[in-house]
C-alpha cells in the first residue's frame, strides 16, 4: 500500500510470492475495508493493488496479467547478490513502466557479511531503482541506502542460502530491460 501512496493516482502496485497462503493473506488485507486509516491517509484514486503466486525473480507477466511496461512499482521481498543483481532484476525491470520504481535488498560483498548471520540471510542495503526511458534501471535520486538484513533468493538448483555477497553495485549501475 505504501507504493500506491508513493506512486499516486491511477497507479498499479503488485506483489509476487511463491507461497499461496501468503498471497491469499495479502489479498484479504488489500480487500479489507479497514486497511486504510482514513483519518491518516487518503487512498489515491484509481489505484490497483494486487498479489500473485509466482517466482518473484522470474515472473510470468502475461500469465498473471502483467504485460511488459504495465507496473508502477515493485517491492522485492528477498535479497539478491550485488554480483548478480543486474541479471536477477532484469525480468522485473521488463514489467515496469518507464519511471516505475523497484525496491530491492542488495547483499553486501561476501567478505563484509557479519559472521553471526544465519544461513539464508545477508546484510546489505535496501535500494530504490527507477526505470529510465531507455529501459535501464538506475538508482533513484535520493535513494537512502537503508541498511538491512534479508532472506537471500535461491537460484534454480540451489538448496540452501547462506550469507551471500559480491562487489557492490556502482552508483551508475545500469540494468537493461527488454522493450
Amino acid at each position: 500500500m505504501a507504493w500506491a501512496l508513493g506512486t499516486g493516482e491511477g497507479s498499479r502496485a503488485v506483489g509476487i510470492d511463491v507461497d499461496a497462503a501468503v498471497v491469499a493473506s495479502a489479498r484479504r488485507h488489500l480487500a479489507a475495508t479497514g486497511t486504510w486509516d482514513a483519518d491518516v491517509v487518503r487512498r489515491p484514486q484509481d489505484t490497483k493493488l494486487e498479489a500473485f503466486v509466482g517466482d518473484a525473480l522470474h515472473p510470468d507477466g502475461p500469465a498473471i496479467g502483467l504485460p511488459a511496461g504495465s507496473v508502477d512499482a515493485i517491492n522485492l521481498g528477498l535479497a539478491v547478490s550485488s554480483e548478480t543483481a543486474l541479471e536477477d532484476l532484469a525480468p522485473l525491470a521488463q514489467l515496469l513502466r518507464t519511471g516505475g520504481l523497484l525496491a530491492a535488498p542488495i547483499c553486501s560483498p561476501k567478505g563484509e557479511q557479519p559472521s553471526n548471520l544465519p544461513k539464508g540471510k545477508c546484510a546489505g542495503l535496501f535500494e530504490i531503482f527507477q526505470k529510465s526511458d531507455d529501459g535501464s534501471l538506475q538508482r533513484a535520486p535520493g535513494d537512502p541506502d537503508i541498511p538491512t538484513k534479508f532472506i537471500v533468493a535461491l537460484k534454480p538448483g540451489e538448496t540452501t542460502g547462506g550469507s551471500q555477497g559480491a562487489p557492490p553495485l556502482p552508483e551508475s549501475a545500469s540494468l537493461r530491460g527488454k522493450r
